[in-house]
């Protein structure tokens, strides 16, 4: 899906925003979304789902994103400045930093593709957190004890 031209984008940038577009597209049935910028970048570095989509379901989408965001050395990002730009690029060593600043406040959430509880069937998908030791979140998103300081 196209959107509108932006003035801050070239033709090339254009189409990397069109094709992260696509993936959010692809997995939440929506063209751009909040964090859509950090979450196409977790995919495509990192594998793992999002939404109703996963690394195996959108290879071909994410290795196109992937090439053209490494020829344009760039990756594009919702522009926070007060002018007609809705987006605008964002030097790859740069939106580095950014995504690792990021990622260090959002938690790991992962279900296999194999698990019952990934079932496309079922109406909203479950997640399995993992603590920075790699333990399960307990039932109910609590903690394993060793978390809380209990024995």
């Amino acid at each position: 899906m196209a959107l509108e031209l932006d003035p801050c984008l070239t033709p090339e940038q254009h189409r990397l925003r069109d094709l992260i577009s696509d993936v959010s597209e692809r997995c939440w049935a929506a063209s751009w979304m909040s964090d859509t910028e950090f979450e196409v970048w977790r995919l495509t570095t990192e594998g793992g789902s999002w939404g109703q989509g996963d690394v195996g379901d959108l290879a071909g989408l994410l290795a196109r994103v992937q090439a053209l965001a490494q020829q344009l050395d760039a990756w594009i990002v919702p522009s926070d400045h007060e002018r007609d730009c809705d987006h605008e690029p964002r030097e790859q060593a740069i939106w580095r930093q950014e995504y690792a600043s990021w990622r260090l406040a959002r938690p790991s959430w992962t279900v296999p593709r194999s698990s019952a509880l990934a079932s496309r069937s079922s109406p909203r998908r479950l997640h399995t957190r993992f603590t920075s030791r790699g333990e399960r979140w307990g039932q109910r998103g609590r903690p394993p004890a060793s978390d809380t300081g209990q024995q």
